[in-house]
């Protein structure tokens, strides 16, 4: 939940569903959620308000589906994957639903679906010592198109494909843990 001193408020809710299932070095992994998110807003001009504005939209999110495989018995393990984005969301949004998308600073999602997304990776850890290990890893993803306007006619977009490189660290304490990348 949030609010600012202008008048607008929102909130997003999700409900995470998960499933994961490992056998020996092989991975399978399966995430999707609930999600609510509702905003209540006001439009102003020259700091004048000039009116309302509302969105609401519950939907489930996009089903994403992981399969790795993980090179154990090296003194560096090494772990493909390969990722898919499958549009379960709803990635097309009529009326005032398109007001429900907000700042990614206020709320955790910013969509709710779009296009079938493939992405393989790559990503290895190396242990420093039995406290601390880092990691590097790297994924491309191919992203494919969707439309965001179910009030506007031919207007599918492609977002464009995305490289993703990572570089982890982490220290277990007796009492804690910390993880910076």
């Amino acid at each position: 939940n949030w609010n600012d001193d202008l008048g607008n408020n929102g909130s997003q809710y999700i409900a995470p569903i998960t499933f994961t299932y490992n056998k020996g070095n092989f991975d399978l992994g399966l995430r999707t959620a609930y999600i609510n998110s509702s905003l209540d807003g006001v439009i102003t001009f020259d700091g004048q308000k000039v009116g309302t504005r509302k969105g609401d939209v519950s939907t489930i999110s996009d089903t994403s589906l992981t399969f790795a495989y993980t090179l154990k018995n090296l003194s560096t393990p090494i772990r493909f994957n390969l990722d898919f984005n499958l549009p379960t969301g709803k990635a097309t949004l009529v009326g005032s639903e398109k007001n429900a998308i907000m700042d990614g600073s206020l709320v955790q999602q910013t969509r709710f679906g779009e296009g079938l997304n493939i992405a393989p990776g790559i990503g290895i850890t190396y242990p420093l010592s039995k406290r601390d290990v880092i990691g590097a890893g790297f994924s491309y993803i191919f992203k494919g198109k969707f439309d965001p306007n179910g009030d506007v006619v031919n207007d599918e977009i492609t977002p464009g494909d995305e490289a993703v490189a990572t570089l982890q660290y982490q220290h277990t304490g007796q009492n804690m843990l910390f993880i910076g990348g």
